[in-house]
């Protein structure tokens, strides 16, 4: 995953496939919850994939209290 600065933090960022973009957000405790839809299915022939951890979740920073 690539890293990338934003409002004081550090958040990864992943791009595959091609085709129509596609942003996939996790919005639970699993920070990647799409990878085996992503492996085993074909969404990555028909779309570029952008998925993207929020902060607090893999190799980003800490969340403060009132961010996501």
């Amino acid at each position: 995953m690539e890293t990338f600065k934003v409002d004081g933090g550090q958040l990864e960022l992943r791009v595959r496939g091609n085709g129509s973009p596609l942003v996939l957000v996790h919005g639970s405790v699993i920070a990647d919850p799409w990878e085996p839809m992503l492996r085993y299915g074909n969404l990555l022939n028909s779309h570029q994939v952008v998925t993207f951890r929020r902060r607090g979740y893999g190799g980003t920073s800490p969340a403060k209290p009132g961010q996501t």
